[in-house]
């Protein structure tokens, strides 16, 4: 309700008093609050707000050229570090890919006044490198991540442990209906989707869905995340204010890609854990972030 009525433009006014506000809360977060699977979730999503501010940043170094340019890629170091204590790969991902979205679309449309070839090869070398070190770092230090390295690689090495999430949901996939409860599974008759998946209401909704009403249940949200989110691309590309177009852009990215994160891993793809399916599935902080957004 606050966001709602709140002027947008304080996030261009107070760029770097809001940024660096939210780097001290999700620090602070970091320090007292619990973790769940060496996560801690609370962080992660206020994370998730990041994107948006760092809108208000690129705002400010327009005409400033590779100067501007290079000091925003400077101010992302500060979101990746924090992505690293949290630790979560998939938060650092849409950090990084939400983040390279609002500065590719600031530089061709001009307004860091610098060659476009030559901004977008000093944009990504960097960014990749170091989206590769910090994921590789997290891997190494983060006994649950590299597990689930693992599992996509081939979930049957562990199938009572980090596997077995990886294989129910594939036994769920191929037992359902396109309409209506899907077929009994062979040996775990007895059984509910809510005692075979941990995390049900929350992490893979989407696999109840599919499998007590049918794969129409899938079809018909993904049709309705998609009409909103190409809603939501064409009112942003209509924005006459370059603020106002920035910010709807990083909303728009942090949509996205938490849908697009959230879709893989309630197919099976396991390469990300999943985020959340902006207001739809169950959780308290991440409804919230994303109802702000």
């Amino acid at each position: 309700f606050i966001a709602y009525f709140a002027d947008f433009t304080i996030i261009g006014r107070y760029h770097k008093i809001i940024f660096s506000l939210l780097s001290l809360l999700v620090f602070v977060c970091y320090l007292f609050t619990g973790e769940v699977h060496g996560r801690s979730v609370k962080m992660v999503y206020l994370l998730l707000l990041f994107p948006t501010f760092f809108a208000g940043f690129v705002y400010n170094m327009r005409n400033k050229g590779y100067g501007g340019l290079i000091l925003c890629g400077l101010v992302l170091i500060i979101p990746a570090f924090l992505a690293e204590l949290a630790p979560s790969a998939a938060i650092l991902f849409l950090l990084c890919v939400s983040c390279l979205f609002i500065l590719t679309a600031a530089v061709f449309k001009g307004w860091f006044n610098v060659n476009k070839k030559s901004a977008l090869f000093t944009m990504y070398i960097p960014t990749v490198i170091t989206l590769l070190s910090v994921f590789l770092f997290i891997l190494m230090r983060d006994g649950y991540v590299s597990q689930r390295l693992q599992v996509i690689l081939n979930p049957y090495l562990d199938p009572r442990g980090a596997g077995y999430v990886t294989i129910m949901i594939r036994r769920l996939l191929t037992n359902s209906r396109f309409i209506g409860q899907g077929l009994p599974i062979s040996g775990l008759e007895d059984y509910t989707v809510f005692q075979l998946l941990p995390e049900v209401n929350t992490n893979y909704l989407l696999i109840y869905l599919i499998y007590r009403f049918g794969w129409i249940t899938f079809v018909g949200i993904i049709t309705l995340l998609a009409a909103f989110i190409i809603r939501a691309v064409i009112i942003c590309r209509k924005q006459k204010s370059v603020l106002g177009f920035l910010i709807s852009l990083a909303i728009i990215s942090t949509f996205a890609i938490q849908c697009i994160i959230y879709i893989a891993s309630n197919l099976g793809f396991m390469l990300f854990a999943p985020l959340s399916l902006p207001l739809i599935s169950y959780g308290g902080g991440g409804l919230v972030i994303n109802m702000a957004l």
